[in-house]
Parts: C-alpha cells; sequence; structure tokens
C-alpha cells in the first residue's frame, strides 16, 4: 500500500500542500507526519468521494495533539523534567513556576501511570483542547508507601511555529468547580453535573474547597461562603465525610476572618469531630490548628496553646514540613501573646529553617518580620512596637 502510495504522489502532494501538515521537498519525498501515517494507516487514497480535504486536515491534528499529551504523560512517568519542559509552552503563565514544582514532586515520589484515556479533543485555529484520565500509582520515596488513584487533566495547548504546545494543564474538576460557581442557577449547575458524572468525586469536594479558599484570601467572604455551603452540600450528596469535614473548616475559617468567633468555633468543632471519627490525623491537625487561632482571636491563649502543640506534634509525626512550618509560626504567635519571648525566637527560627529549604519565598519572609519583631531577652527593648500591633501585623497562618 505504501508502494501505492507513493505512486500517487503527484496528487497528495498538493493535499498535504494545503494542509500545511506534510513536510514535503517535492511531490515524491514524503516527510512521516501524522497527516501521512494517517493516509496509510487508513487506507485512505486521494480523490475519494468519501474523505475531504478538511475532514484529513482535521485528523491530522487531532492526532498531533493526542500525541502531545500522550508524550506528557509518559515523560511524567519517568521523570523526565528536561522532556516535559520541552513540551510546554514558555509562554505559558504556568510556566515559571513549572520547573520548581516538577523538581520538588520528582524529588519526593516515584510514577507509575497506565495510558491515558483521551476524549473531548477540540482543535479551533491554532488552539487546542483535550481530556486525559489515567490510573496513576505514586510511591513516597521516603515511607515507601504507595497511593493509587484515577485523576483526570485538562489540557489546552497552542500551535507556535507549527508544533502544539501546552500552555494549561489542571485537574478537570478545578474546571468543573470554576463552573459551578460562575452557575447562576440551580438547574445550570445540575445541568454541569449532568454531563460531568464521571467527576462527582472527592476531588471536585477538595477543588470547590480550594476555590473557596482562594476566595477567602481575596476577602470576598460572602462569596467564600456561598462556595464552602455549595462543597459541603455535594459532600454530603455523595457521602464524602472528609470533604465535609473539609468544607466545614472553610466555613469556620471564613467566619473567623470576619471576627465571626461564635460561628466559627461551631463550624471548626463539628470539623474537628468528623475528622476524630474517621481517625484522619492530617485533618484533624488542620483543625486543630484553625481552633487555636480563634481561640488566640478571642485571648484564650491557654487553649490556643494546647490545640497548637498537638497539631503541630501530629504534623511533624506525618512528615508534613510545610504545615510543621505554618503550625510553628502560630506557635510563636501565641508565645509571644503570653510574653514568652524566648520560645517564641525558638519557634520562629525553626519555621524559618524550614520554610528555607523548601524555598518558600513569602513564607520565609513573613518568618523573617517575626524574627524581627522578636526581642532577644525577656523585656522589651524600647524600639519594639507594643505587641497588640505587632500582632496584627503578621498574618496567622490557616493549615
Amino acid at each position: 500500500m505504501l508502494i501505492g502510495l507513493i505512486g500517487l504522489s503527484g496528487t497528495i502532494g498538493p493535499i498535504a500542500r494545503e494542509c500545511g501538515l506534510c513536510c514535503a521537498r517535492s511531490d515524491s519525498h514524503f516527510s512521516h507526519s501524522p497527516f501521512c501515517v494517517t493516509l496509510i494507516a487508513c487506507g485512505l487514497f486521494p480523490g475519494s468521494s468519501v474523505y475531504s480535504v478538511p475532514d484529513l486536515c482535521r485528523s491530522s491534528l487531532d492526532t498531533d495533539v493526542r500525541v502531545v499529551v500522550e508524550q506528557y504523560f509518559a515523560r511524567y512517568a519517568t521523570k523526565d523534567l528536561d522532556g516535559l519542559l520541552s513540551l510546554w509552552s514558555a509562554k505559558s503563565p504556568d510556566y515559571a513556576a513549572l520547573k520548581k514544582d516538577l523538581e520538588r514532586q520528582f524529588a519526593a515520589e516515584d510514577y507509575l501511570l497506565s495510558a491515558p484515556s483521551l476524549s473531548r479533543i477540540n482543535v479551533e485555529g491554532e488552539q487546542a483542547s483535550q481530556r486525559a484520565t489515567v490510573k496513576l500509582t505514586t510511591t513516597d520515596l521516603k515511607s515507601n508507601k504507595q497511593r493509587e488513584q484515577q485523576i483526570t487533566r485538562n489540557f489546552a495547548l497552542v500551535r507556535e511555529n507549527g508544533r502544539w504546545k501546552v500552555w494549561r494543564f489542571v485537574p478537570a474538576e478545578k474546571d468543573l468547580a470554576e463552573a459551578l460557581v460562575k452557575a447562576k442557577t440551580e438547574e445550570e449547575r445540575s445541568g454541569l453535573l449532568a454531563q460531568e458524572k464521571e467527576l462527582m468525586t472527592s476531588d471536585l469536594v477538595q477543588a470547590l474547597n480550594n476555590h473557596g479558599a482562594r476566595l477567602r484570601s481575596q476577602r470576598d467572604f460572602p462569596q467564600a461562603l456561598a462556595v464552602h455551603i455549595l462543597s459541603k452540600n455535594f459532600a454530603d450528596q455523595i457521602g464524602d465525610r472528609a470533604g465535609v469535614a473539609s468544607a466545614l473548616e472553610g466555613i469556620g475559617n471564613t467566619h473567623e476572618v470576619q471576627g465571626n468567633y461564635a460561628q466559627a468555633l461551631e463550624q471548626l468543632q463539628k470539623s474537628l469531630a468528623i475528622n476524630e471519627a474517621l481517625k484522619d490525623e492530617a485533618g484533624l491537625a488542620a483543625s486543630l490548628n484553625n481552633l487555636a487561632t480563634v481561640h488566640q482571636r478571642q485571648g484564650n491563649l491557654v487553649q490556643a496553646l494546647e490545640y497548637l502543640q498537638r497539631s503541630l506534634k501530629t504534623f511533624e509525626a506525618l512528615g508534613d514540613k510545610d504545615r510543621s512550618g505554618r503550625a510553628l509560626g502560630n506557635l510563636a504567635s501565641v508565645q509571644w501573646a503570653q510574653g514568652d519571648y524566648a520560645a517564641a525566637l525558638e519557634s520562629n527560627q525553626k519555621a524559618l529553617a524550614i520554610f528555607e529549604a523548601r524555598g518558600e519565598g513569602f513564607l520565609t519572609g513573613s518568618t523573617l518580620m517575626r524574627l524581627l519583631c522578636c526581642p532577644t531577652t525577656g523585656s522589651r527593648r524600647k524600639s519594639q512596637r507594643p505587641s497588640s500591633e505587632v500582632d496584627s501585623s503578621v498574618a496567622i497562618w490557616s493549615a
């Protein structure tokens, strides 16, 4: 068949040039582009009344996009950092932080992935989108523990210099969560969920909670509260108790930053009870940390200190460096408020060491601010600002 196809090169050449996808130096010399491979593999000959030139071009474009997505997962599985970066557009807003994120992931874990199941391909001019679902086995290199999960990711691609490049790579649940938040009616939300039944999982609950947390950090408290309530209702619907606890925590934290301490304590206590029942150590430690924040705001420093010490001990036992550092920073804040400046200094120094080792620029800077505010002796220097002013200038970190 290949010989017959080459024999028809006088006809194929113009079609290839019209598609702009086969690289032909002459009508009789074709590169092995996906366009040509498609013709050979499918037994399609130009001049057929069934397949038009646009159909063949579309098939080739789809194939090119699929190849990039398949290469992405193959290189991820082998932790080929340079190979992965080469698939990305350097113009993507996510590109700058990508290398550091991948280096951190690859240093901590090994991966085993199934062949991706690809769907929902769409090519429009110089842009394309594709969904991929894979079964992922992650091995923690320190504990050697394995975790198996099915993940679904949305790709957005752009064509640069004739080649497809990754522009965006996100969990499909994140995109769905954003669409659910933007939906104006319950009917519209129901329609979205009906179209995305395979995404109705705990990952969607977490994506909604993450979205609520971002809104809270932007001080859009009414919308943040609405999103966390939406997340809780959905978690209840699918029986995701851990998701319910996470949503309650988001509701509590949103009340806390608004000064609604009684409502915050009520929601956070409910979250704590669920995490205790589930024996979810990470969730339990997070609840304790956030409860401590409310008690500190209310001036209940003894209770806040007790919760933070329990939270820190659990995070350290879990090997969670990031949240251990945050708990240490919060612990230092309480110790400062109690006048135990030596202990506050020690906690801040430990937090600083963690954040510096992890390359956490913002948290490193915040901790340095705390250290600058900490007296080195048991009595305040005259140059020190009042503790109330210092406390309000340095954020308390939620877990």
